[in-house]
């Protein structure tokens, strides 16, 4: 009998151990493909650049980005101050940025004189990589595409 009882506690004893196993991984941190150090955020809207003479557009001459461990054909790249942009086409926000800062809620676009063109793809490194193809409203605060 002393033996069953053995085996019981043991059983007892791996089931214990399985469930901290379990909820000790649920805890760790997601995978995220930007460092929190990697975003800057920008205190005073006139730090930004004007609006550049030539928007960012589709098809002029495509470039090789490595998302999520594959590379695909992108538009353009963005790194460094965002704001003040057209974009159309298939765009990479990559980690390297800086957005306006904000307060209450992240509409760092709201004022810039920023425009996202219908059909165009935004693929958006500090969001995981996520994939977005109805521009950016949840940061200025508008519709873009009806």
């Amino acid at each position: 009998m002393s033996s069953s009882k053995y085996n019981d506690n043991k059983y007892w004893e791996i089931f214990l151990v399985m469930i901290c196993v379990v909820m000790l991984s649920s805890c760790a941190r997601n995978k995220t493909v930007c460092s929190d150090e990697s975003i800057i955020y920008i205190d005073e809207i006139a730090s930004f650049p004007p609006l550049a003479d030539t928007d960012i557009t589709e098809g002029s001459s495509q470039v090789l980005a490595d998302i999520n461990e594959k590379r695909k054909l992108v538009d353009h790249i963005v790194t460094g101050p965002v704001c003040n942009v057209n974009w159309s086409g298939t765009i990479y926000v990559d980690c390297d940025i800086q957005i306006a800062a904000w307060e209450e809620a992240p509409r760092f676009f709201e004022k810039c004189n920023f425009k996202v063109e219908p059909g165009t793809t935004i693929i958006v490194a500090p969001h995981n990589n996520e994939t977005f193809y109805k521009g950016c409203s949840c940061h200025t605060g508008e519709e873009f595409f009806e």
